[in-house]
């Protein structure tokens, strides 16, 4: 009997840094924006925080565009690996992924 290995390969490593903020826009009816910090990092996986936003305009009613307010974390980080899709991300949950943010202010929306 014959057995066959497979050759091991390396885990892809990312090119997320500490310091580098994330965003996440989720929702059904309406447009959730949330943003997190990269506070750890390993070849394969990152530990990010929530961070708290700051309203940068209002242009609508229930409408809001936001931005983060860097260091400012609220809840408990999470770790989570990093996948390669057509750019780094992370899932925060099973409905929200996290991508690199651009740096623009994102639009969000509200029920009353």
């Amino acid at each position: 009997m014959t057995t066959t290995t497979q050759p091991q390969t390396k885990p892809r490593t990312h090119t997320l840094e500490l310091g580098s903020i994330l965003i996440s826009m989720w929702g059904y009816d309406q447009t959730n924006v949330d943003y997190f910090e990269v506070v750890a990092v390993t070849p394969t996986m990152v530990t990010v925080s929530q961070l708290r936003t700051r309203r940068v305009s209002t242009p609508a009613y229930l409408t809001s565009v936001v931005e983060p307010i860097p260091g400012d974390h609220i809840g408990v980080p999470l770790r989570r690996k990093v996948h390669h899709y057509s750019r780094p991300s992370i899932a925060i949950e099973s409905f929200a992924n996290a991508y690199l943010w651009d740096g623009k202010p994102q639009t969000a929306t509200h029920y009353a």
